[in-house]
């Protein structure tokens, strides 16, 4: 094929200096002339700036020498990229070494000259932590090495195997919310960058995506529930309430006010395919619907596919890992993450993505439940779907639980899969679903030779709602 050499001569004020004397570029991706809307390209870069400073940058270090009073670095980018930035400045340096038996790259980490080792070695942690267990469950890291420098604003962003990490993600202190953020731009190496996305109305499929893996990753280092539900809660607050961005790891990153939050239209804002669109008048907007409400979407998606019996998360995670596989290096769009989807679930999700991506209506539950010796009254076949059961005769003292829920605020065809777990004297935990419509929902537990101790409705924050208890 014939190619075409365009050739550019261009200058501007594009860096802005801050205060630490770095310089980081005004706008990361539309620095350079690009052609059509975030394309793929090999980036090869020959950087020149004073001796004692060091540019930064994604790809390779091919050559680095000084030449005529100048510091010159070359650069070439290991994989075509969507977009390559760079900053400058002068930066405490510190590598971990690639660790092949945990299948780990070598990770370079750049911070600001006076940062204390304790923030940098919690960086470096949290970093190897992120990648071990992304790829346990998503696939290899397909870089052999991940560059990482301290960004000195409220934004972090990640390219191909480069991160430029706000001053948050080194100096933050708040168990939950600093780790997500550092492990939210880990993931972008995989939803983002090794997968990417078609237009702007797919974009979540890349921030949503990284906002929840985020997530997944306190959960799972932390080894406790209590965060991973903060977080939750949190999204769940903004969205509904508009007034927790204390809390929020979503809109604390990003500096946003409570003013700011008043100001959002919050869930009527608009749907999650509306993407960038949805800032034009209160930029908070797009950061609440495309970041919270599409995390909160995988959320629920982890759930409808969860093995209630189990507690396992593998055909969610083999979900994420098949979207990767199938869309590598390639730009999907929010239908093919549908269909994907839909393989693994063994059914249709159109009414799923119909209500949760391309609109914005958010159910109120009404939910009471009752308890009854199992002498009195025996169960009827179970409304919901079912995933565990006793094969024992009920005793005199057993008891059955029936749950009833009305949902509102919704349209009619608004359905939705929750689960209820009923808890027992002898530790036993029983988890069903029950599908709630506009007709409401019922669901009987069997009768268990064990008195109830508690009764919980929507587990694991399960589904985005409003919930009151009768």
């Amino acid at each position: 094929a014939d190619t075409l050499r365009l050739l550019f001569h261009y200058d501007g004020d594009m860096l802005q200096r801050h205060e630490n004397g770095s310089l980081f570029l005004k706008d990361p991706v539309f620095w350079v002339p690009r052609l059509g809307y975030l394309n793929r390209a090999h980036y090869s870069i020959v950087f020149k700036c004073p001796p004692r400073m060091r540019v930064l940058t994604g790809g390779r270090l091919v050559r680095d020498w000084q030449e005529g009073g100048f510091h010159l670095s070359f650069y070439r980018s290991f994989l075509p990229a969507k977009a390559a930035t760079f900053c400058l400045g002068n930066f405490s340096a510190d590598t971990l070494l690639a660790s092949p038996e945990l299948g780990l790259p070598q990770i370079e980490i750049y911070s600001m000259a006076r940062r204390a080792l304790p923030d940098r070695k919690r960086v470096a942690k949290d970093l190897a932590n992120s990648l071990y267990f992304f790829q346990n469950h998503l696939g290899d890291f397909p870089l052999p090495v991940l560059r990482v420098v301290e960004s000195p604003t409220m934004h972090s962003q990640g390219f191909p195997g480069f991160v430029t990490l706000s001053w948050l993600g080194f100096a933050g202190h708040v168990t939950g919310p600093t780790e997500a953020l550092r492990s939210h731009e880990v993931a972008h190496q995989w939803f983002g960058n090794l997968l990417g996305w078609a237009t702007y109305h797919d974009q979540w499929l890349s921030e949503a995506f990284a906002e929840y893996l985020g997530a997944l990753y306190v959960e799972w280092v932390l080894r406790e529930d209590k965060r991973f539900d903060e977080m939750l809660q949190a999204w769940n607050n903004d969205l509904l309430n508009r007034g927790n961005v204390g809390v929020s790891i979503g809109m604390q990153r990003f500096g946003f006010s409570k003013q700011a939050l008043r100001k959002s239209e919050g869930e009527k804002a608009g749907p999650v395919w509306m993407g960038v669109r949805l800032g034009q008048k209160e930029p908070l907007d797009y950061y609440m619907q495309t970041y919270e409400k599409g995390a909160y979407v995988l959320h629920m998606l982890r759930w409808l596919l969860r093995d209630l019996g189990t507690d396992s998360d593998h055909r969610f995670w083999a979900l994420l890992a098949d979207f990767l596989r199938r869309y590598q290096a390639a730009e999907p769009a929010s239908a093919d993450f549908q269909k994907i989807a839909e393989r693994h679930y063994g059914a249709s999700l159109d009414w799923f993505f119909q209500q949760w991506i391309f609109a914005t209506d958010i159910p109120t539950y009404t939910w009471s439940y009752t308890i009854l010796p199992a002498a009195l009254e025996q169960p009827t076949s179970p409304v919901g779907l079912p995933v565990a059961s006793f094969g024992v005769e009920p005793r005199q003292d057993a008891q059955l639980v029936r749950v009833q829920v009305r949902q509102e605020n919704v349209p009619p065809h608004f359905e939705m899969p929750i689960p209820i777990t009923v808890e027992y004297t002898d530790g036993v935990r029983d988890t069903r679903r029950v599908l709630v419509s506009h007709e409401g929902g019922v669901l009987e537990f069997p009768a268990y030779p064990a008195q109830v101790t508690r009764v919980l409705f929507n587990t694991g924050n399960a589904v985005l709602c409003r919930i009151t208890n009768n």
